[in-house]
């Protein structure tokens, strides 16, 4: 993946990306309290963004195995 390929996460899901990014700036400047707004604003975000859908999972690994018996 090169810098100028386009992002392949829709939006929302890059929103809460920006206030992280800030937050690890602002931890690298020694400016904890800031940091911490910032991580609060990322939490709100990624609350915001609607749950991924969970019907892809496999329950259990031997769920669809054929049992020889």
């Amino acid at each position: 993946m090169n810098a100028s390929d386009p992002d392949p996460s829709p939006f929302p899901y890059t929103e809460p990306v920006v206030y992280w990014a800030a937050k690890l700036a602002k931890e690298n400047q020694q400016q904890k309290d800031e940091a911490k707004d910032f991580e609060l604003q990322f939490k709100e975000r990624v609350a915001d963004c609607p749950a991924m859908t969970m019907e892809r999972l496999i329950e259990s690994m031997y769920a669809n195995e054929d049992v020889d018996g």
